[in-house]
């Protein structure tokens, strides 16, 4: 607590304790410790991704060239074949020719190994074998068999069905009533002709309507008076 006194001149002292607050901001700011000061130092790790990064992005950027590189060289390709007049079509055939020799040579290598010849004797056995059993030649009897019965209906067919045919046409052809249509028919085509020609035939003159050629009259010479 402050006191006021009174001092041996007459002169009033203030004994009251400093402020502490005022003290404080006028004092000046220490200084920062040196250990602020220290950065610390990458370590190993992010010192290598890092420098993959940069070679990813270095990689990246040759790529791009060499893209362009080879976009240009095809270009160039292209343009030296349609010169030449090779089409697709032509290269197409031509790497087919290519894998069938390519196959055909790969084929030949196979029938050369011992393995190759191994299983074809194997099989070839196996099938002399079966053509030569009993049974085979039972099957093989039967089918041959089957196969002629069949045949042999099969033609007999053909031959019931054509002859059938061949009567039922006749029957048609002779019938006295097919004939007279015919008979008809033909009469009206030439009195149609005639009619269409100028001469005209009498409608009970059977021999024009049989065919027989009309004789018409030569025209008369006019004489003038």
């Amino acid at each position: 607590m402050a006191t006021d006194t009174t001092g041996y001149d007459g002169l009033e002292t203030n004994t009251s304790p400093p402020n502490e607050t005022s003290d404080l901001t006028d004092q000046p700011l220490s200084p920062t410790s040196p250990e602020d000061d220290i950065q610390l130092e990458p370590t190993e790790e992010e010192m290598r991704t890092e420098e993959l990064k940069e070679r990813m992005r270095q990689l990246q950027v040759e790529i791009g060239d060499l893209y362009e590189q080879l976009q240009r060289k095809d270009n160039e390709l292209s343009e030296v074949k349609k010169e030449l007049g090779i089409t697709p079509f032509t290269e197409f055939k031509e790497s087919i020719a290519t894998g069938m020799r390519v196959i055909g040579n790969k084929w030949k290598e196979i029938q050369e190994t011992g393995a190759y010849r191994k299983t074809n004797e194997k099989l070839t056995g196996w099938k002399d074998k079966l053509e030569s059993s009993e049974r085979y030649q039972k099957t093989k009897g039967t089918l041959n068999e089957v196969g002629s019965k069949t045949s042999t209906a099969i033609s007999k067919a053909g031959s019931s069905i054509s002859s059938t045919t061949s009567s039922a046409y006749h029957k048609v052809k002779e019938n006295e009533r097919i004939q007279n249509m015919g008979s008809a028919i033909r009469s009206t085509s030439i009195k149609l002709k005639d009619r269409v020609m100028g001469t005209s035939i009498d409608k009970g003159d059977e021999t024009a309507a049989a065919g027989e050629e009309v004789v018409v009259p030569d025209e008369q010479p006019k004489h003038d008076i």
